[in-house]
């Protein structure tokens, strides 16, 4: 009784009612009609008489027959009598009516029982409204439970179904009311539920015991297979018991086992027709459901797949269920059945006339986290798969241009979604700030750019809309200084698309014949990205310019060539320069190479001046392999303009390939010297193993074998098998290596047991397997690998609580050398306060490694759970989440809030956690110390929206512009913009110019001091910055300020204090004072001094005659004689 009171609180029992409802109406009102044809009909004395008596006993036959169906059944399942009154006897009792010939009266009967429905409707919902709240029924049944002496048992049957969303919170209110009731009756009540992980229920239920069902189906399963016996030794097919035997031990003995997987490996084994076939396919079962799943889409036709991808996404993210023909309305397939023969009933099949995914489980498998590992390419991430639905819904939107009416409309499916729920993929598919004012965001055809909508850029264009409106989020201090508005000219859209590889996009702008500057046509060739839209379409947009005279030299009318300028800034495009070339060249006769230099060195005669290569050396240390391969490239083809120095040489020998050495040596071995220092870094070259091998033969003299090149050779190098081979089988070598270098051997090498192979092998003096080295190896990735190697070799590694405290810290394999060390410790592991801090500190397997420790050791760690172990948990949320559970009280609080302001976006989710246990007092100090944090600030003032913003928390959010736009627009808060807030702003290195923008838009104004202009001059040495502060705010340069900027004699540099003299006419006058004349004299050279003179009249003193003297930068004599020259 109290378990089905309980469970009616949640229980809709509408469609309960209006089904017995319906069914008790028609069986009254069928009764009460025949009653009076039999009552006032029968007996006439004429003919028909016979044929009234029988057919009224074959409708009394028929009510009898239904009641019978519907008692029998409800005494066979009490949960299902509600199908018991709706479905078959009440189905098979109209029919028997209707053969009898009394279809005319039953449908005046449906027309009644219709309105009596709608009665019956009426009245329930007015009892419903009738009914207590909830909190007046939970009373009651407080009041009950309390009455019952014995436990109590409430069980709930997949919990994670109740609704819990924007539209419906009934599970957040289940849940919290079910918290209720285990407080206040703790020690009578027990609550049995299974549900899907969800975030919310495992939250309120994290104290309580929990079981993996996973791990338990095993037998489930095994029953569950042994239904289809019948199946397979039906009439229809014959198969021997042993080969059934074999099916049901093959689906039951891998060790995951899932209910869908063994459903999925049935219905295969069903299309089986030989007992070989069904042998063949038990060979090839996939072990897990995902391999399941895959192996599904494996089989789908190839031309397919892209069909599939978006049948499934739709399915998949789409808000609501759709039948087969708006689906394939959507994705324009001809035949709707198609869609269920493509994407197969593994994955979708139909529900109640809808399309839907066949399991739960399908979904869980198509979408993805991302798309940058290896998956099929019917999987997707959910933001690209947003991404897909927002371009198809606007897409849809956009091809209706006809005035639609209502009627119209609705006959427009796909219409009628998009236009309903395009918002919904847009949103989800990101790229929004909700703190964005509308000046600040993203310029609406830049906007469809980035998200390759490429009809939504041709109705912007339709409407003249400037495609090449300027937009730049990374703005210089110059530019929005002098003009909070203005922008630098690289970010265009023109620019934009081919930067982002949207390439459609960029056609479409290009169609429109704009006249476009050379400048910009540079910009495209040299950002242009093809990767995403393929060759094809880089071929078709290069075609068009062409077309459009935009790359032809203009030197010459008609010219059929292209302007060399183009060509070398196509060259600079580092993801789509080869490509463009190869395609300029292609248009004349074709010349197959293999990279640009090469083709360009082939088909040009440049001269390459000192110039030329100081450059490219310069750049090497700015851009690496791709700008040395080049610079090796010219030392190869042009060997008498490009010299080689020992310099240059160790850069080739620290990044070149194999091939690119060889070519190298072919031609300029004679010009290069093979030293230690040069095979010491090729020992470590990460591009070849076997160029260390090449060089060394063609060592200068005395050149030894270092204990450099055997380090470099082994740590941190993925061609470390490749060196080391060679070293074994061709240096002889006496080296002692200390034991600090074994450990940093076996510490940084990425394969350890070839590094352990290599030490054993070259060490004469032997192998000591000391505490550190020990230490190191437990911090291994291969840590498991390595113990093994050595135990095989007969060394003994000893366990120490420093062994234990490094395998805790192993992020790699942490809780497989755990277990590793406890079989063979055989007891309890040394476990101290630094192994729980390390193990707190490992970020990646930390909580396994916590878990293992915490289920060996429950009784001995409660007192080890110091301050300093949650302190090291501060960007690990599973690791606090188990701390937590462990210990409650006494926290250290502020010490963990100082420790999540300066951690990574991981530690938003520790906030969370802390903030969701109420073990946080929201105030402003823990305010200002997260706003230097965007992250757990986000968290913050996501969880309380009206914390108090100060100024210090202004000043701490001014390095992030996404930290200052969250706390200027916390609703309520009296904003302290001071001049402090701004000087943090201003003097900010990376987004200073853009959070001044932030606080203009919000505040209407900035308020120029001259205390901002001065930090601003001393943080950043900008001219520009203090030009646009004054043509801003309109202030005046004072000699204070002159005086205040930074100069530095001894390195006779003056941080270009005379370019103030360039803005003379254009912003202000500099004063004319005896001391700002002393400023110039004293810091400037001859022509900036001369400058300052001109048109004013400042009287030459002896003081300022001594005082250049002094100035370090002019030439004091020539200085000396113009100041004679002014005083006289």
């Amino acid at each position: 009784m109290v378990i089905s009171f309980g469970m009616s609180i949640i229980q809709n029992r509408l469609n309960r009612r209006d089904a017995i409802f319906a069914a008790s109406q028609y069986l009254t009102k069928t009764l009460s009609y025949y009653a009076l044809i039999d009552e006032n009909y029968r007996n006439q004395d004429v003919g028909s008489d016979h044929n009234l008596n029988e057919t009224l006993l074959r409708v009394y036959v028929a009510i009898l027959d239904f009641t019978i169906e519907v008692k029998k059944r409800n005494k066979e399942n009490e949960a299902n009598n509600v199908m018991a009154l709706t479905d078959q006897p009440l189905s098979t009792l109209k029919d028997t009516i209707n053969v009898q010939g009394q279809l005319k009266h039953l449908a005046k009967t449906d027309k009644l029982l219709k309105e009596m429905k709608s009665l019956a409707s009426k009245a329930m919902t007015t009892q419903e409204e009738s009914q207590p709240d909830s909190e007046a029924v939970l009373n009651v049944l407080n009041n009950l439970i309390s009455g019952i002496k014995s436990e109590i048992y409430l069980i709930f049957d997949a919990l994670n179904k109740c609704p819990e969303n924007e539209e419906s919170k009934e599970r957040g209110s289940l849940l919290s009311r079910l918290k209720g009731l285990i407080k206040r009756h703790s020690t009578k009540i027990h609550i049995l539920a299974t549900s899907r992980p969800k975030q919310d229920i495992a939250y309120k239920f994290e104290q309580f015991s929990k079981i993996d069902l996973k791990a338990h189906l095993a037998e489930d399963v095994k029953t569950f297979n042994l239904i289809i016996k019948e199946l397979l030794n039906s009439k229809e097919r014959y198969i021997s018991n042993l080969c059934l035997s074999i099916t049901l031990y093959r689906n039951t003995n891998f060790l995951i086992r899932r209910f869908r997987w063994a459903e999925l490996q049935i219905i295969a084994l069903k299309k089986c027709r030989k007992e070989s076939q069904i042998i063949n396919a038990l060979k090839k079962i996939p072990q897990t459901l995902k391999a399941t799943y895959h192996k599904v889409l494996d089989g789908v036709e190839s031309n397919d797949e892209s069909l599939a991808r978006e049948i499934l996404i739709i399915i998949c993210l789409s808000p609501i269920l759709f039948d087969t023909q708006i689906i394939a309305d959507i994705v324009e397939l001809p035949i709707p059945d198609d869609i269920i023969k493509i994407c197969t009933t593994s994955f979708i099949n139909y529900f109640d006339k809808k399309v839907q995914l066949a399991h739960f489980s399908v979904q869980e498998f198509l979408v993805i986290s991302e798309e940058g590992g290896e998956h099929h390419k019917c999987q997707f991430s959910a933001v690209n798969g947003h991404r897909y639905l927002t371009k198809k819904t606007v897409d849809i939107l956009l091809e209706k241009t006809e005035v639609l009416n209502q009627a119209s409309a609705e006959s427009k499916a796909p219409f009628l979604y998009t236009a309903k729920h395009w918002n919904i993929h847009m949103t989800t598919a990101g790229g929004f700030d909700t703190f964005k004012l509308f000046q600040e965001c993203q310029p609406p055809i830049q906007r469809a750019t980035s998200l390759n909508l490429v009809q939504t850029v041709e109705c912007i264009l339709a409407q003249d809309i400037d495609s090449s409106t300027e937009y730049s989020p990374e703005a210089k201090y110059s530019a929005l200084l002098l003009s909070l508005t203005k922008t630098t000219r690289d970010n265009n859209t023109f620019v934009f698309s081919a930067r982002k590889g949207q390439l459609d996009v960029l056609q479409t702008l290009l169609n429109q014949k704009l006249p476009l500057e050379r400048s910009l046509v540079r910009q495209i060739l040299t950002r242009i990205d093809h990767r995403k839209a393929g060759n094809t379409k880089l071929v078709s947009i290069l075609q068009t310019m062409w077309d459009q005279n935009l790359l032809r030299e203009k030197s010459t009318k008609n010219s059929d060539e292209i302007e060399p300028s183009l060509i070398i800034h196509a060259i600079m495009n580092q993801n789509s320069g080869l490509e463009i070339v190869k395609i300029f060249l292609d248009w004349q006769p074709r010349i197959s190479k293999k990279d640009t230099l090469n083709l360009l060195l082939e088909r040009c005669d440049v001269q390459i001046s000192p110039t030329i290569l100081e450059r490219l050396e310069t750049s090497i240390y700015r851009f690496g392999f791709s700008r040395t391969k080049g610079l090796a490239l010219l030392a190869t083809k042009r060997p008498n303009e490009v010299p080689i120095n020992d310099a240059l040489f160790e850069t080739f020998a620290q990044r070149l390939d194999l091939e690119a050495f060889k070519a190298l040596m072919q031609v300029r071995k004679s010009d290069v010297h093979i030293t230690q220092d040069a095979l010491e870094t090729v020992a470590g070259n990460r591009e070849s193993g076997n160029v260390f091998g090449l060089l060394w033969p063609q060592r200068e003299p005395r050149v030894v074998f270092t204990e450099s090149m055997l380090c470099n050779a082994i740590k941190s190098n993925p061609h470390v098998e490749e060196v080391t081979n060679f070293i074994h089988k061709n240096i002889e070598s006496s080296l002692t290596l200390s034991e600090e270098t074994i450990q940093k051997l076996l510490t940084n090498s990425i394969k350890g047991v070839i590094a352990l192979k290599m030490l054993l092998s070259s060490l004469t003096s032997g192998f000591s397997l000391s505490k550190r080295v020990a230490e190191a190896i437990y911090t291994h990735s291969n840590a498991i690998e390595i113990l093994s190697f050595l135990a095989n070799k007969g060394f003994d590694v000893p366990i120490t609580k420093g062994v234990v405290s490094s395998a805790a810290s192993n992020e790699v394999a942490g809780p497989a050398v755990i277990k590793y060390l406890t079989k063979i410790y055989q007891k309890p592991l040394p476990i101290t306060e630094q192994v729980l801090i390390t193990t707190a500190g490992n970020d990646e397997e930390g909580p396994k490694v916590l878990k293992i420790v915490l289920q060996d050791n429950p009784s001995t760690l409660l007192t080890l759970l110091t301050n300093w172990v949650f302190e090291a948990a501060y960007e690990n949320k599973d690791t606090i989440v188990l701390l937590l559970g462990q210990r409650q009280k006494d926290l250290p609080i502020k010490r963990m809030i100082d420790r999540i302001a300066k951690g990574s976006y991981t530690t938003r989710d520790i906030l969370q956690v802390l903030l969701q246990r109420n073990l946080v007092n929201v105030d402003e100090s823990v305010v200002e110390t997260l706003a230097i944090n965007f992250y757990p600030l986000n968290a913050l003032l996501s969880w309380k929206p009206d914390s108090p913003i100060t100024e210090k928390a202004l000043i701490a959010g001014a390095n992030d512009i996404r930290s200052m736009r969250m706390l200027m627009g916390v609703p309520k808060s009296a904003l302290h913009v001071t001049e402090n807030v701004l000087v943090a702003a201003a003097t900010e290195s990376s987004n200073g110019e853009l959070v001044l923008k932030v606080i203009k838009y919000r505040t209407g104004s900035l308020d120029i001091t001259e205390k901002v202009i001065r930090e601003i001059i001393k943080a950043d040495r900008l001219i520009n910055v203090l030009k646009g502060f004054l043509k801003k705010t309109g202030s005046r340069i004072t000699d204070s300020m002159l005086q205040d900027w930074p100069f530095d004699p001894e390195g006779k540099d003056n941080y270009e204090i005379g370019d103030i003299l360039k803005w003379k006419g254009e912003l202000f006058e500099l004063p004319s004072t005896e001391l700002t004349a002393e400023i110039f004299v004293e810091r400037c050279g001859n022509e900036d001094i001369e400058k300052f003179w001109e048109g004013k009249q400042i009287p030459v003193t002896d003081h300022l005659s001594q005082v250049a003297e002094r100035n370090p930068i002019a030439d004091v004599e020539q200085l000396k004689a113009f100041l004679e020259q002014k005083r006289g």
